[in-house]
């Protein structure tokens, strides 16, 4: 994510904490709904591109600096 790449991932548990379907990146539950995710991908540039903008910024949440800051709000 943080090198712009929305991630196409398995609609379940742990996953759907960081990627929100269709904002940066896609969710599926089936074989049917990836292929499907996976050809809306190939064919809808602005989409693609909207996933990557918006994965890099979900990613910035992960970081260091981030990480550190939430760690000190929550052991002060």
């Amino acid at each position: 994510m943080a090198a712009g790449c929305g991630p196409g991932v398995l609609a379940a548990a742990g996953p759907t904490e960081i990627v929100s379907d269709v904002e940066n990146g896609m969710l599926w539950q089936n074989p049917a709904e990836m292929q499907a995710a996976t050809l809306r991908l190939i064919y809808d540039d602005a989409l693609r591109q909207n996933l990557s903008v918006n994965a890099v910024r979900r990613s910035r949440e992960f970081d260091k600096a981030h990480t550190v800051a939430r760690l000190g709000e929550l052991v002060s």
